[in-house]
């Protein structure tokens, strides 16, 4: 049985650029889920300028199926609207333990 896995995207924006970045990244976010590749998918700050996109995604095969069909238009689009002043490192994590109380 598959288990869900978690594709994040955290990215850094340089402080001029913070407004344009939360105004753009709801909707590229928005982008992303359309595919119908993801389950969900959640923006986090940890302060202005600091960002994770965390996608629940139900398989590594419906993950290479996003990354192989729709990933390369996705950073394109970010890249073209922020040729500059925004980095982004990507991860993809698997529950390895769960712990309860």
């Amino acid at each position: 049985m598959n288990q869900p896995l978690s594709y994040e995207v955290m990215v850094t924006v340089r402080a001029d650029l913070v407004a344009a970045w939360e105004e753009y990244v709801p909707g590229h976010v928005a982008d992303v889920l359309a595919t119908g590749c993801f389950q969900s998918a959640v923006i986090e700050r940890a302060a202005p300028g600091q960002y994770r996109c965390r996608y629940t995604v139900e398989s590594q095969a419906v993950l290479d199926r996003y990354l192989a069909g729709y990933a390369t238009a996705m950073r394109a689009d970010a890249s073209r609207r922020f040729p500059e002043g925004v980095e982004a490192t990507r991860a993809v994590w698997a529950e390895w333990r769960r712990l309860a109380p």
